[in-house]
């Protein structure tokens, strides 16, 4: 686990790059790599309440951190209705 390998970051990275530049980046060949991975990560994490707990507290604070980024109803609303009125034909 201390080495720096990560094949669902490599895969995400290659997904990413696939679409922006539109070639193609095999990114599915990684996904044995990936199972193997998670694997070994919750094979580590699971013996060790300490990482546990950790991984646990990174996953409430990643959900949210993104729940703060997700905007409002009303706030969408407003933005969609300043969008109209910006692009309404004079």
């Amino acid at each position: 686990m201390g080495n720096a390998e990560h094949p669902q970051a490599s895969a995400a990275l290659l997904r990413q790059l696939e679409h922006v530049l539109g070639v193609p980046t095999r990114h599915g060949e990684l996904e044995e790599e990936m199972e193997r991975w998670r694997s070994l990560h919750d094979d580590a994490v699971s013996e060790d309440d300490r990482a546990l707990r950790y991984v646990q507290m990174l996953e409430l604070e990643f959900d949210r951190r993104a729940e703060e980024l997700i905007p409002s109803g009303d706030d969408l609303a407003a933005e969609f209705q300043k969008f109209l009125d910006d692009n309404r034909p004079d």
